[in-house]
């Protein structure tokens, strides 16, 4: 580390450097920040886009007569079956952990 006399222009010149430094901070965090800002924005476009898109699908789904099998429908009653003797499962066994209690 060099040691310089106050008021030497070397002494000048670095402290112009860390003004400059200082100054340079706040704009570089503020640039930064608008950047992560654009990001989240355009995620939101993207994400709201897509949840639109799913929904309209979804929709399309849901548009075929009452009692017409489609694969879709078919695994949705299957998933809806295991939940429901999952929650039997469950249920019974929390019954017993407080009878055995």
């Amino acid at each position: 580390s060099q040691h310089w006399r106050p008021g030497s222009p070397q002494c000048r010149g670095r402290a112009r450097r860390e003004d400059t430094k200082t100054r340079l901070l706040p704009s570089t965090t503020v640039r930064r920040t608008q950047e992560s800002e654009i990001k989240l924005m355009k995620d939101i476009k993207f994400f709201t886009a897509e949840l639109e898109y799913q929904r309209q699908e979804l929709e399309k789904g849901e548009q075929f007569p009452e009692g017409y099998d489609t694969e879709v429908n078919k695994l949705r009653q299957q998933l809806l079956h295991f939940q429901n003797d999952l929650n039997q499962i469950q249920e019974r066994i929390a019954q017993q952990k407080s009878r055995a209690i």
